[in-house]
C-alpha cells in the first residue's frame, strides 16, 4: 500500500520547485529575474535623481538661463541678417536706378516721378535697416548705491565698461557672494536683451513694410504714367 502511494506521488516534484522546470524554464526564469533586478535599479536611480533634483533646483536654474541667453543671441543674429538683406537690395536697387535710369531722364522725362518714388522707398527702407543695428550708448558705470540697492547688472558690457578693473573686480565678488543679487542681475540682463530685440524686430519690420508697399506703390505709378503718356502720345 505505501508502495502504491509513493508510486502515485514519488516522481512527480511540488509546484513551483526548480527540480522541476526544464532547461529552458530555467534560462527564462534566470532572464525574468535579471529584467526585475534591472528595473528595481533603474528605478532606483531615477528616484535619486529626483531627489538630487528637489534638492539642488540650481542646475535647473542656470540651465534655463544658459538656453534662454542662447535663443536670445540666435534672434540677434537673424534680426542682423535680415537689416544685411534689406541693406544689400535698396543698395542695388538704388544703383541701378542712379547709373542706369537717371542719365535716361531727357529722354523719357515721363519716368520722373515713378523713379523718385522709388529712390525714396528704397532710401527710408535702408535708414530704418541701418536703426535697427546702431548699438545703445550707454554710461558704462555701475556705482556703489546701486550695487548695495541689489540693481546694478554687471552681466551687461555696457554697464562696468568705463569703470576700473579694482572697482569692477570687487563689485563682481560681491555679487558673486550673494545667490538674490546674482540671479537678480541675471534676470535683468535678459529682461534688457529682450528689449533691445524688441526695438531691432519693430525697426526692421518698418524696414520691410514700407519696402514691400513702396515698391508696389511705385510699379502701379509706373503703369500708370505709362499708360497716360501713351494715350497722350496718340
Amino acid at each position: 500500500m505505501a508502495h502504491e502511494e509513493n508510486e502515485g506521488t514519488g516522481g512527480i516534484p511540488e509546484e513551483g520547485s526548480e527540480t522541476a522546470l526544464s532547461q529552458d524554464e530555467k534560462k527564462a526564469l534566470k532572464k525574468q529575474r535579471k529584467a526585475e533586478k534591472k528595473a528595481a535599479e533603474a528605478e532606483e536611480k531615477a528616484i535619486e535623481k529626483a531627489k538630487a533634483k528637489a534638492e539642488n533646483p540650481e542646475r535647473g536654474i542656470e540651465t534655463m538661463f544658459r538656453s534662454t541667453g542662447k535663443n536670445h543671441i540666435q534672434l540677434s543674429k537673424i534680426a542682423d541678417n535680415k537689416a544685411n538683406i534689406m541693406l544689400s537690395i535698396n543698395a542695388l536697387i538704388i544703383s541701378v536706378c542712379i547709373t542706369g535710369l537717371l542719365p535716361q531722364l531727357g529722354l523719357h522725362p515721363e519716368i520722373r516721378g515713378p523713379l523718385f518714388v522709388l529712390l525714396g522707398v528704397c532710401l527710408v527702407s535702408m535708414v530704418f535697416a541701418i536703426l535697427s543695428t546702431v548699438p545703445k550708448v550707454t554710461k558704462g558705470i555701475t556705482t556703489r548705491d546701486e550695487c548695495d540697492r541689489k540693481e546694478g547688472n554687471l552681466l551687461y558690457f555696457g554697464n562696468f565698461h568705463a569703470m576700473g578693473l579694482e572697482q569692477y573686480e570687487m563689485a563682481m565678488k560681491e555679487m558673486m557672494m550673494d545667490r538674490e543679487y546674482l540671479y537678480g542681475s541675471m534676470v535683468r540682463d535678459l529682461y534688457f536683451l529682450g528689449q533691445v530685440l524688441s526695438h531691432k524686430y519693430k525697426l526692421l519690420r518698418v524696414s520691410y513694410l514700407v519696402f514691400m508697399f513702396g515698391i508696389v506703390a511705385a510699379v502701379l505709378y509706373t503703369v500708370w504714367v505709362m499708360e497716360t503718356t501713351g494715350h497722350v502720345h496718340t
